[in-house]
């Protein structure tokens, strides 16, 4: 799998993308709706001629223009003005605008001789998706940020990521591919060093399907990919696995950790760039809607769970979650979820190499000391997250067996 679209899929990807990120709108008008419908189509269309996707994009802005002349005193005052940013967006995010190499020499244009996931990756490249790059860099931060401000993070280094994009097809059998259109996924590969490990985030995209929705999905889908299993297994083992689909402790539990994380990161930047300049008059409706995509998204995941060796589905993993959290009091569950007692937890547990079979079964022991034992539960917690080693972290879980 190349690490992106190829550009006859990258660039009407790029258009669709800024448009969902300047339009930034769900309700309005009819012509509203018309009028964006009309520039989705036109953006499908690029990528499909020897132009480029600098001509592509000029030819999309000329579109846009004239869409807005012909809709003039029908669309919103609103959605005018953001059309009219997306115009200069889209001069903005050109190949010219790729930074030049270290050497002085500039980066080759993506074209059918030069694929994108050679030009998109090298340094100063992929300028027609900074935007998105720079949502996965700013998550991927922060996730490292609550990593490093743990104590033992120097005995387990976090690890490479390298951000992917890939496409699905509308007969993608996937239940959660068909109804949102966007998906992401985590692959944990060698480096040319024997014995050392990147992980691969990809964002796969159903065709012609990224809208406002999709726009709003990105966070927690990224989120989790990188909270889940890019900062899993960090403890150098001789071969780093991938979580199975069915793990009820990588997409239940900490699926459930990514979510509330999420939600902080949403209001960490409320009113940021990264969120519209119109959310503050808007009185973080943006956010809002997010939210509730997001939510949405995150249920849907255990509509059908398969059960993993007959012991937990992911609906148990995400209760047995919830159900430790809220047996802390209030003023620990008042903290910012990035602070709470389980997030350390989690993100240590998360970084110890585990059989499948034992995190089922650290799961089952955390369920049956909540209910015969909260507070020695706690108290473990609090010891594990306080261990000075993985061996005395790992001794210390066996008390959850009594």
């Amino acid at each position: 799998m190349t690490e992106h679209l190829d550009l006859s899929e990258l660039t009407p990807f790029a258009a669709r993308y800024l448009l969902a990120e300047n339009a930034r709108i769900h309700v309005g008008s009819g012509y509203d709706r018309k009028v964006l419908k009309l520039i989705e189509a036109h953006a499908d269309c690029l990528g499909s001629e020897d132009g480029g996707l600098d001509q592509s994009f000029t030819q999309l802005a000329d579109k846009v223009r004239i869409h807005c002349d012909d809709f003039r005193g029908k669309i919103t005052p609103g959605l005018s003005d953001k059309l009219k940013t997306l115009t200069e967006h889209l001069d903005k995010r050109r190949c010219s605008y790729c930074k030049p190499k270290d050497n002085g020499e500039s980066i080759p244009a993506c074209d059918r001789h030069n694929p994108t996931y050679g030009a998109v990756s090298a340094p100063g490249g992929g300028n027609c998706i900074q935007p998105l790059m720079k949502r996965f860099a700013s998550l991927s931060n922060w996730v490292e940020s609550l990593w490093c401000a743990l104590p033992y993070r120097n005995s387990m280094p976090s690890l490479p990521i390298k951000f992917a994009t890939s496409r699905r097809t509308f007969e993608d059998s996937q239940a959660i591919v068909q109804r949102f259109s966007v998906s992401g996924y985590a692959q944990s590969l060698p480096l040319a060093e024997e014995g050392k490990y990147f992980t691969k985030v990809g964002l796969e995209i159903r065709d012609e399907s990224f809208g406002w929705q999709q726009f709003n999905l990105l966070s927690y889908i990224l989120l989790h990919e990188i909270l889940c299993h890019a900062y899993q297994s960090l403890d150098k083992p001789d071969i780093r696995l991938d979580a199975e689909p069915s793990d009820p402790w990588s997409e239940g539990w900490m699926d459930r950790l990514a979510f509330k994380l999420t939600v902080q990161w949403l209001n960490l930047h409320r009113h940021t760039p990264l969120q519209s300049e119109s959310e503050v008059r808007n009185g973080g409706s943006e956010v809002r809607y997010a939210m509730r995509q997001i939510e949405d998204l995150h249920n849907a995941r255990y509509g059908n769970d398969v059960s993993m060796q007959g012991d937990l589905d992911l609906s148990t993993g995400r209760e047995i979650f919830d159900d430790v959290v809220q047996s802390y009091s209030d003023k620990l569950n008042k903290l910012p979820f990035s602070r709470h007692p389980i997030t350390i937890f989690s993100l240590r547990l998360n970084a110890i190499t585990r059989d499948p079979t034992l995190r089922v079964k650290d799961l089952v022991n955390i369920q049956f000391m909540l209910e015969s034992d909260p507070r020695e539960l706690h108290n473990i917690i609090a010891a594990f997250n306080a261990a000075d080693g993985n061996n005395s972290a790992l001794s210390i879980l066996e008390r959850l067996s009594g």
